[in-house]
């Protein structure tokens, strides 16, 4: 059996906030990564349209294969993949905290980005 430090755990999250994936959510995820001290990648193919997602499933965290569809997690990629409300992006942990980071991913999605975007103004809403 692996090293659960070694395995690469992916989840898949909704993102909800009006303003999608932008630097302070992105930067966000870092840190949280950096504060369980977890190495974060995203999935290539991570953003998907949410119709595509039974809307009735509960979360998953599944175990990956370290693949060449997983690219490291940093500010670059997470603001490339855009991120807009509706849309969901599997990332991907790799660390002894993996759960409870993502947990807090978990918090941050349903949640806490919303929070950053009521002090921005959005384009049109």
């Amino acid at each position: 059996m692996a090293n659960s430090s070694s395995v690469i755990l992916g989840r898949v999250f909704l993102v909800q906030n009006i303003c999608g994936l932008h630097a302070a959510p992105c930067g966000r995820l870092i840190r949280t990564a950096e504060k369980f001290q977890c190495e974060m990648f995203v999935s290539t193919k991570a953003l998907q349209d949410f119709s595509e997602i039974n809307k009735n499933a509960e979360p998953f965290i599944h175990p990956l294969e370290e693949a060449p569809e997983w690219c490291t997690a940093g500010m670059g990629n997470l603001l490339w993949l855009g991120g807009p409300k509706g849309s969901s992006i599997e990332l991907g942990l790799r660390g002894e905290q993996a759960m409870p980071c993502f947990e807090e991913f978990e918090k941050l999605f349903s949640e806490g980005f919303a929070r950053i975007d009521r002090n921005l103004r959005p384009w049109r809403f």
